[in-house]
């Protein structure tokens, strides 16, 4: 598998999967943003909530629905992490915003299982449904947020030769996991997680 299929993969694999099925996300602290009207079926089953400096969303339904749901009840969210996704991308890289909706649409998307597509459709769909100005090109370089600057960028800059290219590299600072069953005190799900980037 090349370097530009190995980052498909991780997108796919590590940052959509937990999107994939109906469940209940937990965001970090962030802005409040009004609560959704049930005017929308698509909304019917989703909840949002804050409790602790915490935001709760509860997401049910198709790929299509679960991605209208976390669009739209995060929508503020969501427009605040491109806006400085992009700032420090971009800055980082030394490439427009433009590179990473391209490469987004060209070297991502082609490779993302059609659930998923439907999904990362719905996100857009419902941002948009807030009046938030983001295309399917946005949402899918956000979803590629670590794999894009961090990896793709220096293979590709490797490969192209580019001159006075940033010194970047793969940070490979992160680790997770999951349990559950006889795994846990009380056979629940129990998960957790490390981010020691940017």
């Amino acid at each position: 598998m090349t370097m530009a299929g190995r980052v498909h993969a991780g997108l796919a694999i590590v940052v959509l999967v937990a999107l994939a099925a109906a469940c209940s996300i937990l965001v970090a602290p962030g802005r409040t943003t009004a609560s959704s009207p049930q005017s929308d079926s698509r909304l019917t089953k989703s909840v949002r909530f804050e409790r602790g400096g915490w935001i709760y969303v509860h997401l049910e339904g198709t790929p299509s629905q679960v991605g209208f749901q976390h669009g739209y009840l995060l929508a503020t969210e969501i427009a605040d992490a491109v806006n400085a996704y992009k700032l420090d991308s971009t800055h980082r890289t030394r490439r427009d915003w433009n590179f990473f909706r391209e490469t987004s649409r060209k070297v991502l998307w082609p490779h993302i299982e059609e659930e998923y597509r439907q999904e990362l459709q719905g996100i857009t769909d419902g941002v948009r449904a807030r009046g938030v100005q983001l295309d399917l090109d946005d949402i899918v370089a956000l979803n590629g947020a670590l794999e894009i600057p961090d990896y793709y960028v220096p293979w590709l800059d490797k490969r192209e030769h580019a001159q006075n290219a940033p010194k970047l590299s793969s940070p490979g600072n992160c680790s997770a996991f999951a349990a559950t069953g006889s795994y846990t005190k009380d056979h629940g799900i129990g998960s957790a997680h490390n981010n020691w980037t940017s």
